[in-house]
C-alpha cells in the first residue's frame, strides 16, 4: 500500500493564527519530504502536545494525519492507521480526511472495506483525486474484482497516482506484457513520478529477463544493453535517496 502525496496537506487557511500553524506544519512536512521521518514525528508530536486543546479540528487533522504518514514510512502500518483514523474524525468532511480514511483501511488489509467506502465517497465527490488511487489499491487486493479504472471517474483516471496504482494492479495480476506497456506510457506521461519511473525501470529489466536473447545467454544486442543500463541507472538514483532517508519502509 503505497501513501497518496502527503496526508497531511494543505486545506482552506481560516485565520492568521491557522496561517502561522500552517506554516509551521509545512515547514516540518518539508522535514518529512526531505527522508528524515523519525525527525519530523518528533516534531509533530511535540507540536501536537503544545495545541492538542487549542487548535481547531482542521489543524488537528493536519497534525495527527502527518503523523500517521510518518508512521507509514517508518514501516508501522498499525500506528500509522490509527492516527490516519483519528485525523478523519477532526475533518470528516474534507477531501483528504476521505482518502485518509481509506487509507486507514488499506493499511489494517480490510482492501474490501476501502473499495467499499473508497467507492461510495467517490460517487458523493467524483473529483476527489487523493481517494481515486486507493480505490483502485483496494481492488488489486480483492481478486474477485477487475478493471479498476473504470470505479474511477473518468478525469481522475489519467492522474499520476492514479495510473502508479493501475501499473501495480496489472503487475500484482500477472498481466504480462500489459504492465510493461502501462509502466512505459504512465512514465512518459508523467516524468516528474518517481515511482511510474521506477515502475518502468523494473518493466524493462523484466521484459530483458524474459527475453529469448537473454536466456540463450547469447550475446546482449546494443539496445539490450542501452535498456538494462537505463533501468539501472533509474534504480539506483532510488535507492541512493532511501538508504539516506529514516524511513526504511519506503
Amino acid at each position: 500500500v503505497t501513501a497518496s502525496n502527503l496526508p497531511g496537506g494543505s486545506t482552506v487557511v481560516q485565520n492568521a493564527l491557522e496561517a502561522a500553524l500552517d506554516a509551521e506544519i509545512d515547514q516540518y512536512r518539508d522535514v518529512l519530504n526531505g527522508g528524515k521521518s523519525k525527525t519530523a514525528l518528533g516534531l509533530y508530536d511535540a507540536l501536537l502536545s503544545r495545541i492538542r486543546n487549542s487548535a481547531s479540528g482542521r489543524i488537528l487533522f493536519r497534525v495527527k494525519a502527518n503523523i500517521g504518514h510518518c508512521h507509514l514510512l517508518l514501516g508501522d502500518n498499525v500506528r500509522a492507521a490509527h492516527w490516519l483514523a483519528e485525523a478523519f474524525a477532526h475533518a470528516p468532511a474534507e477531501p483528504k480526511a476521505i482518502a485518509n480514511k481509506a487509507l486507514s483501511m488499506l493499511l489494517l488489509e480490510k482492501y474490501r472495506e476501502a473499495y467499499e467506502y473508497g467507492l461510495n465517497e467517490l460517487k458523493i465527490d467524483p473529483a476527489n483525486q487523493w481517494l481515486a488511487n486507493y480505490v483502485v489499491q483496494a481492488v488489486t487486493r480483492c481478486l474477485d474484482l477487475d478493471d479498476p479504472l473504470s470505479k474511477i471517474p473518468e478525469p481522475l483516471r489519467e492522474l499520476d497516482d492514479v495510473q502508479a496504482a493501475y501499473v501495480d494492479f496489472l503487475r500484482h495480476r500477472n498481466r504480462t506484457p500489459d504492465w510493461w506497456t502501462a509502466a512505459r506510457k504512465a512514465s512518459a506521461a508523467h516524468p516528474d513520478h518517481k515511482m511510474l519511473w521506477q515502475h518502468k525501470a523494473e518493466a524493462d529489466l523484466d521484459e530483458v529477463g524474459q527475453s529469448p536473447e537473454f536466456r540463450r545467454g547469447s550475446r546482449l544486442s546494443p539496445d539490450t544493453r542501452a535498456k538494462i543500463e537505463g533501468a539501472a541507472k533509474i534504480l539506483l538514483a532510488r535507492w541512493d535517496q532511501r538508504r539516506l532517508s529514516e524511513s526504511p519502509a519506503q
